[in-house]
């Protein structure tokens, strides 16, 4: 609102004053999204650092995701972890991970989001 010249702060926000257009199921989709990285991913993170005594849950050929900062947790890589490194107290620190292309990299634990699926093979 415009008051001598002046703008002044407005009591809706600014997606409620300049909406954006889109299909519904670009909506639905973006909201899964959002959901699924806000909670789920989260969720796994705590379940897995919330206790201690329990050793962590990464075995090889184990599915994670790996974290990407210059990408968004949508986009971030399905690896599969194919060795574990310890450190000197006997809990996994790294891993080495193979990605879709068949590169293989040593990653630490805090970049592995480890997926809820069994091996199969």
């Amino acid at each position: 609102m415009r008051l001598g010249g002046r703008l002044q702060e407005s009591e809706f926000s600014y997606e409620t004053r300049h909406p954006i257009i889109l299909p519904k199921s670009k909506i639905r989709l973006n909201k899964f999204w959002k959901k699924w990285s806000t909670d789920y991913l989260q969720q796994l993170r705590s379940a897995h650092h919330s206790n201690p005594q329990k050793s962590t849950l990464f075995k090889e050929g184990n599915i994670a995701l790996l974290h990407d900062q210059s990408m968004p947790r949508a986009l971030w890589k399905l690896v599969r972890i194919t060795n574990l490194f310890y450190g000197r107290d006997g809990k996994v620190r790294a891993c080495e991970v193979r990605l879709p292309n068949g590169k293989i990299f040593k990653r630490p634990v805090q970049l592995l989001y480890p997926l809820e699926l069994e091996n199969e093979e």
